[in-house]
């Protein structure tokens, strides 16, 4: 986004990837072990976008690292 003299402000970058993962409980269900890779690829995972993730509260100025084990934890919804 952008303010009145053009100049970026804000800037959000956000890979689909962690958005997909909760769904591979469902695309998975009923397939086999040998069609998960296909499965997994149909997603076009970029691995190194979902080890960690930066949540930002701009408002009280604080920052929190979300770290792998979260994000997994997150993606097989235990």
């Amino acid at each position: 986004m952008t303010g009145d003299n053009q100049k970026l402000y804000r800037w959000r970058c956000r890979a689909a990837t962690y958005a997909n993962w909760p769904t591979l409980r469902y695309m998975l269900r009923g397939n086999t072990v040998s069609d998960a890779p296909l499965i997994i690829g149909s997603l076009d995972p970029c691995y190194s976008c979902t080890d960690r993730m930066t949540v930002v509260d701009v408002r009280k100025k604080k920052s929190q690292v979300v770290p792998y084990k979260e994000l997994e934890r997150y993606s097989i919804g235990a």
